[in-house]
This record gives structure tokens, C-alpha cells and sequence, in this order.
């Protein structure tokens, strides 16, 4: 071997093995960070963009719907009250039962009230009598007054030939004076029995042929007769529409005219009554869609109409009105009822009048009609485009 070469170390596999365990760094693709940097500026502009056109949105769309929580189920609520005085002796239904029209409901005590009856009879059968009575006093006093009549002629006669013989002397004075007496007191005898026989004829109404129905006296006791029967009829008290009782009394119960016992309210005649604030009124109109949310049935939901706008506030029917003639005086927003006819479904739960429910109106207004009335004012639009 030539001292000029290079001696091999005897390290060199060694060194060899070192670096080809070493790790090689991964070699980046020369577009991987402009397609990033791309992306990312994209997403910059458009979050901006669709948030702006998001809110845009629904600010011009936010004027369409008017809703409230303010809203209730009602139905045609009846109170039964009685029309006439007494005690409840039974009743015939129960509490949350339905009933149908006409249907009894309570039954008062029925004594009093055929006590009446039979009372009403007797008087109308008395009455009667009393009116036939009247016709035969009546013939009597025809009768008598006949004969009174016919005693006065003669006593006439005689008084005229009593002064003609005082005018020959062959009676006395006194005879004449006795004929004069007996003659005027038959003539107050006729004149008596004639007025007796003018109120009797004024007692039948001026009409001796006229049957004793057509009597007022006999029309008044019929009548008594006919308003105790119809006091019996009403001591029972009867379903005045279909719906379900509630509030069913006791027996005992006292019951009066005028004064409610029982109330029936009806099953399927409900609506939804809301209370709108007055700042929400612009844009509701009559027929407008309703969509009602009953809290009881949150899985459910119902459409409707909207069938009529209150004409007054609520404060208007309170029974101590606000009174804003004093100096302390706040301004309160008002309230209007609106009422909610409701589209009916076969299988829709079983609606309850005083549920609580939420109703969103579909006013079909937007804002930005309202922006183009006013760009169409300045001639910056068309007027249909206003519409």
C-alpha cells in the first residue's frame, strides 16, 4: 500500500448508519398557502355579507307578524237562574256532565207551587160561579123593576083620581097627600131598581148573551191560572243551550230570580280573545290568518281568522274607570280585545274556556313597502312598487 492513500476509518459504517436514521423534513406543497390564505380571506367577506343580509332581512320582514301571549280560550258561557223562589229538592246531573238543550238540571220544590195551582183553579170555578150569579141577580132586578114599574103607573092613576075627587069634596086632604107620598115613593123605587139594574149590566160588560170566558173577570183568573201552571214548568230548571254544567249546587240550595245557581258552558262553540297592545293595531285587518298556540297542548297547533277588532279598550268597560283629570297622571298603553274565530279539526284535543294560548297574526304588511311609498314621494320609485 502507497503511503500517499488515504487510510479507511474504520468508523465509516458507523456514520453511514446515523445519517440514514436521520428524520427528513416533509417537503410543503408550493400552493397549499395561497389556497388557505384565499379561504380565509372568502370567509371574511362573506360572514360580514350574509350576517348583514340576514339582519336586513329581518328587519324588512320583523313588520309581517304581531303576536302576544295575552290571549285566552273562551266559550258561550250560560248562568242558569231560576224564575222563580225556592229550595233545590234534586239535582239531576253532575258536575263537568254534558247536557243538550232543555235537558233538566234541577228540580225546585214542585208543593208550593201546586198548592198555587189548585188555589188558581178554586178561584177561576168561584169566578165562574160568581158571574152566573150576576146574570140571575140581574133577571131579579128586570123583574122587580117590572113590577116597580107597573106599581108606579098605578099609583100615578090612583094620585090623579084622589085630586079629582078633593076637587068634588069627597075625600079629604090628607088622602091626597097619602096618594102624592106613595106615588113619589114608587117613583124612587123604579128610579132604584133602574141604577141597580145598570151595574149589574156594567158587572157582565154590557153583554147578557156574551159567554163567561169572554168575562174579564173570568180572563183574569184564567190568566192567575195560567201563571201558576207555568210557575210549576219553571220549578224545573232546564239546560238552556248544549254544553257541559258546571258549578252544580247542592240540594237545599235557596234559588231566586235574577241570581245565577249553575252555569252550563258550550263545548264546541270556542274562540281565542287576545289583547293587542294599541301600537300593534296599524296593520291588523279582519280575515287576516292567525296561527294559535294553546299553552296545555304545546304540541299542537291551530289556525284561525281573525273575525273582529274591539271597538274600545278594556279600561273602557272597568267598573272604576281611570280617571285622568288628575295631576299625578302616566300614560299606560292600552289594550284592545281581538277576537279569534278558529278553524275546527275532527282530531284536535278537547278545548277549555280560560286556557291560556299565544296567537301570531299574519298582517301581510312589510317595511319596505313603507320605503318605497317614501321613495315613490321623493320620485326616487314607482308607485306600484309602493304597493
Amino acid at each position: 500500500m502507497n503511503e500517499s492513500e488515504t487510510p479507511t476509518p474504520t468508523n465509516a459504517p458507523a456514520a453511514n448508519d446515523a445519517a440514514a436514521t436521520k428524520p427528513v423534513p416533509p417537503v410543503k406543497p408550493s400552493g397549499a398557502i395561497p389556497e388557505r390564505r384565499r379561504l380565509r380571506r372568502a370567509l371574511f367577506i362573506a360572514g360580514p355579507a350574509l350576517a348583514l343580509l340576514a339582519g336586513a332581512s329581518l328587519w324588512l320582514l320583523g313588520g309581517r307578524y304581531v303576536d302576544t301571549d295575552d290571549a285566552y280560550v273562551k266559550a258561550n258561557k250560560v248562568n242558569v237562574s231560576a224564575e222563580v223562589t225556592g229550595l233545590v229538592a234534586e239535582v239531576l246531573v253532575k258536575e263537568n256532565q254534558p247536557v243538550r238543550r232543555g235537558e233538566p238540571l234541577l228540580q225546585l220544590e214542585r208543593a208550593p207551587f201546586q198548592v198555587a195551582v189548585q188555589q188558581a183553579e178554586a178561584n177561576l170555578a168561584q169566578t165562574r160561579l160568581q158571574i152566573q150569579s150576576l146574570r140571575a141577580s140581574y133577571g131579579q132586578k128586570l123583574s122587580a123593576l117590572a113590577s116597580a114599574q107597573s106599581d108606579l103607573a098605578y099609583q100615578q092613576t090612583h094620585a090623579r083620581r084622589i085630586r079629582e075627587l078633593r076637587g068634588s069634596g069627597a075625600v079629604s086632604q090628607s088622602e091626597v097627600d097619602d096618594a102624592s107620598h106613595t106615588l113619589d115613593v114608587a117613583g124612587n123605587r123604579v128610579q132604584e131598581l133602574q141604577h141597580d139594574l145598570n151595574e149589574a149590566l156594567a158587572q157582565l160588560n154590557g153583554d147578557l148573551k156574551a159567554p163567561v170566558e169572554t168575562h174579564p173577570t173570568y180572563l183574569a183568573a184564567a190568566a192567575a191560572l195560567e201563571k201558576a201552571r207555568l210557575d210549576l214548568q219553571r220549578s224545573t230548571l232546564k239546560a238552556p243551550i248544549d254544553g257541559i254544567a258546571s258549578k252544580v249546587p247542592d240540594p237545599g240550595t235557596y234559588a231566586m230570580p235574577g241570581l245565577p245557581v249553575m252555569s252550563v258552558v258550550a263545548e264546541e262553540e270556542s274562540w281565542v280573545e287576545a289583547n293587542f297592545k294599541e301600537s300593534e293595531l296599524e296593520h291588523l285587518r279582519v280575515g287576516a290568518p292567525v296561527a294559535v298556540a294553546i299553552d296545555a297542548y304545546p304540541n299542537t297547533q291551530w289556525q284561525g281568522r281573525l273575525e273582529s277588532i274591539g271597538q274600545a279598550t278594556g279600561s273602557e268597560f272597568s267598573v272604576l274607570p281611570a280617571q285622568n283629570a288628575s295631576g299625578n297622571w302616566v300614560k299606560v298603553v292600552q289594550r284592545i280585545p281581538v277576537r279569534v274565530r278558529l278553524e275546527h279539526r275532527a282530531d284536535e284535543p278537547p278545548l277549555r274556556a280560560g286556557m291560556s294560548a299565544e296567537i301570531r297574526v299574519d298582517t301581510g304588511a312589510r317595511k319596505h313597502s313603507g320605503i318605497a311609498r317614501l321613495m315613490s314621494a321623493f320620485g326616487l320609485g314607482s308607485a306600484e312598487a309602493a304597493q
